[in-house]
């Protein structure tokens, strides 16, 4: 999205040079989707954690499965082994909202998977 929002805005721009463009994403949120750009070359997949109806979640999936594949999770109960088979590096990421102890329970659901680092 970062990207996608720039080369928006400068066609926007170049079109219009007297518009205003803003971009209304908090720092938090644009550094999780950037880091899910980050992660990417080292990962075999992702594990996005978060509730189904945030926006900011949704979007974390929507670019993880551009990138990855990617599972998208509510807690570590959502998370089966099965779907990890192959899978040696996991990147783990989620919603702004998402407790943290939600996502230490899913890091070590995640640990606990035999074929999966991390």
């Amino acid at each position: 999205f970062p990207r996608s929002f720039d080369r928006i805005a400068a066609s926007v721009l170049a079109r219009f040079p007297d518009s205003a463009i803003i971009d209304t994403i908090c720092r938090s949120t644009r550094r999780r989707q950037e880091e899910l750009f980050e992660m990417a070359p080292e990962v075999d997949a992702f594990v996005i954690v978060g509730d189904p109806h945030s926006a900011n979640t949704l979007r974390l999936v929507e670019i993880a499965r551009e990138l990855k594949p990617a599972f998208h999770v509510r807690t570590a109960d959502d998370v089966a082994a099965a779907e990890f088979s192959g899978l040696r590096t996991v990147g783990l990421s989620a919603g702004a909202s998402t407790p943290s102890f939600v996502l230490e329970e899913v890091r070590k659901k995640l640990e606990s998977i035999p074929t999966v680092d991390r």
